[in-house]
């Protein structure tokens, strides 16, 4: 039995409990071990997992609903709890509660989990998704329309928010209130999805979920406020959520960049929302700088110069293109782990430029490590460069933005 099954197949087996005959004692001694060995199992996964100093991956080794599964009399209506004397099973309604209060201690762990972290986490598991990607809905749309206006790109966002919702990526959320739902306007979706395209009967509900996460900026901006989401995506995403849904929640992402980048081109003055005032602050000061001054220094040695494909790539294009790194959204990810990571940061970066096309192809990986001469084990650094570097999550914004500052 899979350990991420156990708590499953104890529910299982105390609801299966409830049709069996309890009054025979080989039956009652039937259920009544396996419950209790199953209880067993459960707070013992549970114990190690609270026994760490914090949880650092949602990849939780157990199937958990919270919502049932911390309330004790979910557990206690099973008839295995009930039968007489009641001593009899009075060790097994200890474990239940004892486990009970592990899972609410756990529930609690997940929750205060920290929010940078699990950005990082979701953004390193997208960037898994991404190598998997096919030619996106929107892109397809895009072509199809070369000079889309306003409205086009409004109805784009409503359709493909609607078709994500569709997909039930927030069926975990806490079900909405009555308020929540009397500020759902379906009237305004109907009129930007396709007019044949039918609503489930459940989609105001799932609105209402997604509004806590969500804001329109300058009427024409459908923003995700990813702070708040990441919790959520965190807590249930990769154990719960199909692999369907985790693309669908990597190709929302995607697309509803896209289309930010053609509001703002036909609307500059709304690129402040996306990019804010940080791309005139200086990065003195901040975590963000070790980083960007190493990257931008490393792209101006002589061995870059020798190995570049164009010269094109010179000291202002590096040190553009190290600053636009580090206040991208990848940016604190960078930093982070640039702590520990050095000389791997470094390589990723020099592997995602190579398959940008900033170096010529017939160059190896070893070469440019031997050339670089970051560090002396060459084999390893090259190893940096080559596949571990296209499973980074700024992998792709590498190669979207390279030449964006020639």
């Amino acid at each position: 039995m899979r350990r991420n099954k156990t708590l499953l197949h104890l529910a299982s087996v105390m609801e299966n409990c409830n049709v069996q005959d309890l009054t025979c004692e080989r039956v009652f001694v039937h259920c009544s071990m396996c419950a209790n060995e199953l209880a067993d199992d459960a707070i013992g996964i549970v114990r190690r997992l609270l026994d760490k100093p914090e949880i650092r991956s949602c990849r939780i080794p157990l199937v958990i609903d919270f919502e049932q599964m911390t309330n004790l009399d979910y557990w206690l209506k099973s008839k295995l709890l009930g039968v007489e004397p009641v001593t009899r099973s009075e060790a097994l309604r200890q474990k239940i509660v004892m486990l009970v209060n592990m899972l609410r201690t756990l529930q609690m762990k997940i929750l205060q989990v920290d929010a940078e972290y699990a950005e990082q986490f979701f953004k390193r598991m997208t960037a898994r998704l991404a190598k998997s990607a096919n030619i996106l809905d929107y892109e397809l749309w895009r072509a199809r329309h070369p000079h889309p206006t306003m409205k086009q790109l409004e109805e784009q966002q409503v359709q493909l928010t609607t078709n994500l919702l569709i997909e039930g990526v927030l069926a975990y959320d806490e079900e909405p209130t009555g308020d929540e739902l009397a500020e759902v306007r379906l009237e305004f979706v109907r009129k930007g999805i396709k007019h044949d395209q039918q609503l489930p009967d459940n989609f105001a509900v799932e609105c209402a979920k997604l509004k806590r996460y969500s804001y329109l900026k300058g009427e024409h901006l459908f923003m995700i406020d990813y702070q708040l989401i990441y919790i959520y995506l965190f807590s249930h995403c990769f154990e719960k959520l199909t692999k369907q849904q985790r693309m669908a929640l990597y190709e929302y992402d995607v697309q509803l960049r896209m289309i930010h980048e053609d509001v703002v081109r036909l609307q500059p003055e709304l690129g402040k929302y996306l990019y804010g005032s940080k791309s005139q602050e200086s990065l003195e000061n901040t975590k963000l700088f070790a980083p960007y001054f190493h990257i931008k220094e490393m792209l101006k040695d002589e061995w870059f110069m020798k190995l570049r494909i164009d010269t094109k790539y010179d000291d202002n294009w590096a040190d553009a293109f190290a600053a636009a790194l580090m206040r991208s959204e990848y940016g604190s990810l960078i930093a982070d782990e640039w702590k520990e990571k050095t000389n791997q940061v470094k390589g990723y970066v020099i592997g995602c430029l190579k398959e940008a096309g900033v170096f010529r192809q017939d160059i190896s990986n070893d070469r440019i490590a031997s050339e670089a001469g970051i560090m002396e084990n060459k084999r390893t650094f090259g190893k940096y460069i080559g596949k571990d570097s296209q499973e980074q999550p700024y992998a792709e914004w590498i190669l979207k933005h390279v030449n964006d500052y020639c």
